[in-house]
């Protein structure tokens, strides 16, 4: 698949999508060499440029889970504009998906505790004089 990004673009996914518990991992350099391809070819060049990353699906859901929608720089809302290049792309492409790399897919895999109004949960314990 390819996804087309400004020079902006690359370089807020550069910053963003990372695997967190394994920084400088071999995991995404195949990815972010494109990524890099894209931002040297793109320097200098008008801001409506765009480059064709080929993306793969692992790579575009990275992309989805770790690029903020509210990604605003106060001039564009650059997180939309990324995030809708890969919905089209993951969409677009018939649908075929890979599972979300464990690392994202459970990084929360405690359950919610559901809370209610009228019940507070318990009172929190005194560990002693702070004064």
């Amino acid at each position: 698949m390819v996804l087309p990004l400004t020079y902006e673009e690359l370089w807020w996914v550069q910053n963003l999508v990372r695997q967190a518990d394994r920084q400088g991992a071999p995991w995404d350099r195949d990815d972010m060499a494109e990524v890099h391809r894209g931002l040297l070819r793109l320097h200098g060049q008008p801001a409506a440029a765009t480059w064709p990353i080929p993306a793969s699906i692992g790579f575009l859901w990275q992309i989805e889970n770790q690029v903020p929608q509210s990604l605003d720089l106060g001039r564009s809302n650059l997180g939309r504009s990324i995030l809708m290049k890969v919905f089209r792309a993951l969409h677009e492409e018939g649908g075929s998906y890979e599972d979300i790399p464990a690392v994202f897919r459970d990084a929360d895999a405690y359950e919610d505790v559901p809370v209610s109004d009228s019940d507070p949960g318990t009172a929190a314990k005194s560990r002693g004089d702070l004064s």
